[in-house]
């Protein structure tokens, strides 16, 4: 997305502190000139995936399409500030407002976990293999938890005294 001109997958988004706009997108594996070949209308709002990329709905060199709907979401903050989300949250279940308040939520919990993983010292994993990568992590919580129980199990009662007076 063009954030400086409010552009997202060619479709201008409105100059407007707060919207909501659906959009599909229709996913396949051929290009637009492989379709034509083929006699396949090419739909609106095409995006083609690469072979090299992982999807599972679509099989390589398959004429099938695979659609995609969500919503460009723009909502102002309590601060003031604006921040655009993509989501594909049914919009009569999560109405701007609703998303509004998940939004302010959730932005407390992100920080939470980025605070947490710089503590934990989980910003650069050595393992590669899913179970080493679980091992790892159990590893850094457990030492992390054995050190917080240490901590708080320090005795403050001196005061800010440099010694313990006995």
């Amino acid at each position: 997305m063009d954030r400086s001109r409010g552009i997202a997958y060619g479709m201008p988004l409105p100059d407007q502190p707060e919207f909501d706009i659906p959009f599909k997108l229709t996913l396949g594996r051929l290009m637009p000139r492989q379709l034509v070949a083929q006699g396949l209308a090419v739909p609106k709002s095409y995006y083609r995936i690469p072979p090299t990329m992982t999807f599972d709905f679509l099989e390589s060199n398959s004429p099938d399409f695979y659609e995609i709907s969500f919503r460009f979401v723009r909502l102002q903050t309590d601060s003031g500030n604006t921040e655009t989300l993509i989501t594909n949250l049914d919009p009569n279940r999560f109405p701007l407002a609703a998303l509004k308040a998940l939004y302010a939520r959730r932005w407390g919990i992100e920080t939470s976990f980025r605070s947490l993983k710089y503590a934990v010292g989980l910003i650069h994993l050595h393992a590669k293999k899913p179970d080493l990568v679980l091992q790892e992590v159990f590893a850094s919580f457990l030492i992390f938890n054995f050190s917080q129980a240490a901590a708080w199990a320090v005795d403050a009662s001196q005061g800010t005294a440099k010694y313990k007076h006995g």
